[in-house]
């Protein structure tokens, strides 16, 4: 991780990046705790984070409004950060102050459940909010854009995911249209979280099950680029025993279209591989997700 990045961060106010820029509802920032909501909150990555052979960061909208049991442990954060700031502690100290909180948090009822399901401790997990800040309902499109620019891209620059996991239905399009990376992401369907974060819905469940998915498929196909993986996912059939034909079928229709010259992970080089499992497996396209 690039901690000197993350050392910068820490050094953002919230009125010097968001007061006079456009299209910005200011009265939606919260101000419960004073001058300590002009700090931002850096996000979390966990001790074995950098270890993981898939690095999973879960992201959300933005912070809520500080509750009154969470005042302390809040104001705790803010010292660990302040201290991380000055250098008086490394990142380390402020992360584990966060950990601290994580496990009170409601919509922490959905990362539970995905690190259940796959085996992560809290440790190997990252999380953060795309709006570093407190803020009073979902924040608007100008917000997401201006925290992107000034904070988002470098966070995720600094930690550098395999996998974003959108803590928000519809929350993948905002990260889709903002994040600007060369880094190979992958992001997953946002997480639909109906019911307040008090219970997990259907909607919640489903769209949890996706990203267990995503993340199954990045640890097999470790190399895979972005464009890849998600064909891999429409086509779950492919590498699998019993589609041993089909698999081979993509594999020389991959090698026939690279000796035409046919650019890897383009359109056309995805019909022609789907064109080729049709004819030769078209038992297959009932297996199409």
């Amino acid at each position: 991780m690039d901690y000197k990045l993350l050392h910068e961060l820490a050094f953002l106010k919230r009125d010097n990046i968001f007061k006079h820029q456009d299209g910005i509802n200011f009265d939606k920032f919260s101000n419960r705790l004073g001058e300590v909501e002009q700090d931002p909150f850096i996000g979390f990555a966990g001790e074995d984070y950098e270890k993981e052979e898939v690095k999973v960061l879960f992201l959300g909208k933005s912070n809520a409004e500080s509750a009154i049991d969470h005042h302390i442990i809040d104001r705790q954060i803010n010292s660990a950060l302040n201290s991380f700031r000055d250098l008086k502690s490394n990142y380390r100290s402020y992360a584990n102050k966060y950990l601290e909180a994580m496990p009170r948090w409601n919509i922490m009822r959905f990362v539970t459940e995905f690190r259940n399901q796959t085996g992560l401790k809290l440790n190997q997990i990252a999380y953060a909010n795309i709006v570093p800040w407190r803020y009073i309902g979902a924040p608007n499109n100008a917000t997401y854009r201006v925290a992107f620019q000034y904070f988002t891209n470098q966070l995720i620059e600094a930690i550098n995911p395999d996998l974003i996991i959108p803590l928000g239905s519809k929350l993948e399009k905002v990260i889709d249209k903002n994040l600007n990376t060369n880094n190979n992401i992958y992001i997953s369907e946002g997480i639909n979280r109906e019911g307040r974060d008090k219970r997990i819905a259907d909607s919640g469940w489903r769209t949890l099950a996706e990203a267990v998915a995503d993340y199954k498929i990045i640890k097999e196909y470790s190399d895979a680029d972005k464009e890849a993986l998600v064909w891999i996912k429409k086509n779950p059939w492919f590498g699998k025993p019993n589609h041993t034909r089909a698999t081979d079928v993509a594999i020389k229709a991959h090698k026939i279209l690279i000796n035409q010259g046919t650019e890897v992970n383009s359109i056309v080089y995805y019909e022609g591989i789907d064109a080729a499992v049709s004819k030769f497996c078209p038992e297959i396209i009932d297996l199409k997700k």
